[in-house]
């Protein structure tokens, strides 16, 4: 029988990095890891048996020869992102990567389109998906014209987050002449290598974008896989019920639920229109009976093992496609669509729910009629969960991520408080 190849990964400290370790890894395959942390709770996983340590992703160049250098030693593995960044640049450099990796990833120039919000608007567009109201402004004359139509409130964000220095989700404006100083000060303040400026020169320009309150509270969070025919696909749903910080964050709950037949349908359209294929998750605000789509995810992603566990194990789907297993990966798929509708019904990422119910609770940032909900929210879906993190055969990595966040806490106190607890 021959050998399973082994999947190198990147992003140590993504919560998908640790769910495809896992999925793979309960299949037999070698599970490699590439990085320079040192104590992200993925190194802790049983499943995992190499580390390898190599450059910072922000040193691009370095990143690059580390990885023709290492294929070159011990080629046949298979390379697929866990971050847009390394998606980007993956893509970027398929031609001197190719001859050493098994790659399933598109052109960069598809990802360019993805990854830019005003191209992925005028995708949407051509797939008939619908956006909320924005502009894109180049100039500063459309900058203040921009700033002095768009309905209210605004928020102000990035039309890329590829290698930006602050991460940030945006920032938000509710009056009308705070708007166009906002927007300036976030544009200059936007952070980039030289070398992404030249690539990418519309990278630090701002989106302004009409934001719904009543949209984020249950945002909808599809996810799936097609593969490059376009024909083989498959979606799951989930709704975000919690993230933090609460206003515009990463999810801590998530409960299950299926996906419409028009965005699945859509979202077929927007790939096949882009170009992409893989692993993708999309976002949609619900608004007004709408469903918006936001933002277009070309990666493995933050809940990762809640689409696992409901059938559609997407690690197991790249490693297919990327060896050349056609049959095998039409199974696949044919499987994981027959699967939808069953596993576990909610995701949590426990620890992050429990330190926030508690430190917010004390600090009167949650009512204790909130923290209360959130307390029994948890009961009612305990026997149906998926952690983040923890996993009944794979510990240590919960414990490995329990001992880091109070390491944090306890060298940078002030960042937990403005960050955690008093962050809305």
């Amino acid at each position: 029988m021959e050998a399973l190849p082994p999947v190198l990964l990147t992003s140590l400290h993504n919560c998908g990095t640790l769910a495809a370790a896992r999925c793979l890894g309960r299949l037999g395959y070698p599970i490699w890891l590439a990085g320079d942390a040192k104590r992200a709770p993925v190194l802790r996983s049983k499943y995992v048996q190499r580390h390898l340590d190599c450059p910072s992703i922000d040193d691009e160049k370095a990143l690059i020869e580390w990885l023709v250098e290492f294929g070159r030693k011990e080629p046949g593995a298979v390379l697929y992102p866990t971050s847009d960044d390394f998606a980007w640049l993956q893509a970027r450099h398929a031609d001197v990567l190719a001859p050493y990796y098994r790659l399933y990833a598109p052109k960069v120039e598809v990802l360019d389109a993805l990854l830019d919000k005003h191209a992925l608007h005028a995708l949407c567009v051509k797939a008939g998906l619908k956006t909320p109201p924005s502009a894109s402004p180049e100039t500063e004359a459309e900058l203040e014209a921009a700033a002095a139509t768009i309905p209210l409130p605004v928020l102000i964000k990035q039309r890329t987050q590829l290698f930006s220095k602050s991460r940030d989700k945006g920032v938000l404006v509710t009056e009308r002449d705070e708007v166009l100083p906002a927007a300036k000060k976030y544009w200059q303040q936007s952070v980039r290598a030289d070398e992404v400026h030249q690539l990418l020169p519309w990278a630090s320009l701002p989106v302004l974008q009409t934001y719904f309150a009543e949209g984020t509270d249950q945002s909808l969070q599809v996810s799936g896989f097609i593969d490059e025919s376009g024909e083989l696909f498959v979606t799951r749903g989930c709704l975000k019920v919690l993230q933090r910080p609460r206003r515009m964050g990463i999810s801590l709950c998530l409960e299950d639920v299926p996906v419409p037949p028009e965005l699945h349908e859509g979202i077929r359209r927007l790939c096949r229109e882009a170009g992409y294929f893989g692993v993708f998750e999309v976002e949609f605000l619900h608004v007004r009976g709408e469903h918006l789509l936001i933002d277009f995810n070309p990666r493995y992603y933050h809940y990762l093992a809640f689409c696992i566990a409901r059938g559609m194990p997407l690690p197991l789907l790249t490693m297919l496609g990327a060896t050349d297993q056609h049959e095998r990966l039409v199974d696949a798929v044919h499987q994981a669509q027959r699967a939808q509708g069953t596993g576990p019904k909610a995701f949590v990422y426990r620890y992050q729910l429990e330190e926030m119910l508690f430190t917010q609770g004390l600090a009167r940032q949650m009512s204790p009629r909130e923290v209360a909900h959130w307390v029994q929210w948890y009961r009612r879906h305990t026997g149906s969960l998926v952690d983040a993190v923890d996993a009944p055969d794979d510990r240590a990595p919960h414990l490995a991520d329990v001992a880091q966040s109070l390491a944090h806490i306890a060298r940078h106190p002030r960042s937990f408080l403005r960050q955690i607890v008093f962050a809305t």
